[in-house]
């Protein structure tokens, strides 16, 4: 079970990561992909990170 934990909290890790970096894309003026892209994939990163998280969470609550 602690296999599973590692992988969800690594997974939600790659998506804050992502979201953050995609973040940093959207504040330089004149960036390939548009704005309204980098916008949309922020949250969809951003909330799969915290989908993950919490899912990850709630896992080690109910084992210990």
């Amino acid at each position: 079970m602690s296999g599973i934990l590692f992988c969800l909290f690594f997974i939600s890790g790659c998506f804050f990561i992502g979201m953050i970096l995609a973040f940093l894309k959207f504040q330089r003026p004149g960036v390939y992909p548009p704005k309204r892209i980098l916008k949309q994939r922020m949250i969809v990163l951003g909330s799969g990170g915290l989908i993950s998280m919490l899912l990850s969470l709630f896992l080690l609550m109910v084992i210990r």
